[in-house]
């Protein structure tokens, strides 16, 4: 009966065998939960960035089509200067050669009785009917864009001319202090054609238009991260 009873103690445990097939088995289970749990957190650090940079170049063109927008009104105007044109990269402190954007919009509205107004005024924010002079760039690497005030030169003799003025040259000394705002990163080069009715695409400037001839689309064409994109905004509404 002893015999019996130590027999079947000895039956009920594990042996050895049976406990080193049992870790291995689950070293095996554990080591492929790691290696998927990672490959899906490398899968989601992927999708983020993707993400993050789709979203990006939406704000950069959003961006650059609302100013394209705003700068529709502005052609009849006839301020002395064409409302969308391009002027070399050297002139606005980008790249030397490359052609930038400038153009003329409406500014965003402003009550003039709302705190902080005059300092608002200084950075470019105005009443209704101000205009605003935007220029694009592309200086180190990164998408940069500016605005300022900018006033119809007074007609007359003895009239001042104001800064921003129709007549006024885009020069660096002139923009060194405008306050520029990073809009995208890892841009090595960006190619401008304006959209003139009756003339196509047109990739110089300044170019010299009327109410009939405006710029009613903007080509953009981006090298960034190695990968080109293209993308065409309406210049009008």
């Amino acid at each position: 009966m002893r015999s019996r009873a130590d027999k079947g103690r000895r039956q009920a445990g594990f042996t050895l065998l049976e406990l080193l097939v049992a870790v291995t088995l689950m070293s095996v289970l554990a080591l492929l939960s790691w290696r998927g749990l990672e490959a899906l957190i490398s899968s989601r650090e992927r999708i983020t960035r993707a993400s993050d940079e789709l979203r990006a170049l939406s704000m950069a063109f959003a961006q650059i089509e609302d100013d394209l927008r705003r700068a529709w009104p502005v052609r009849l105007l006839e301020p002395g200067r064409p409302a969308v044109m391009l002027i070399d990269g050297a002139r606005a402190g980008g790249l030397p050669g490359a052609l930038q954007l400038d153009l003329l919009r409406e500014a965003p509205v402003l009550a003039a009785s709302a705190p902080g107004g005059l300092d608002a005024a200084s950075r470019g924010l105005s009443a209704a009917g101000a205009l605003q002079r935007v220029i694009w760039r592309v200086v180190d690497g990164r998408l940069e864009r500016a605005q300022s005030v900018w006033a119809l030169p007074l007609a007359g003799p003895g009239s001042a001319q104001p800064a921003e003025s129709a007549g006024a040259s885009a020069s660096s000394a002139d923009l060194s202090q405008w306050t520029w705002q990073a809009i995208l990163s890892d841009v090595q080069s960006i190619d401008w054609r304006l959209w003139q009715p009756g003339k196509g695409w047109v990739a110089s400037g300044p170019i010299e238009v009327s109410g009939a001839t405006a710029v009613t689309g903007v080509e953009i064409s981006l090298v960034r991260s190695g990968e080109r994109i293209v993308r065409t905004l309406a210049g009008r509404d």
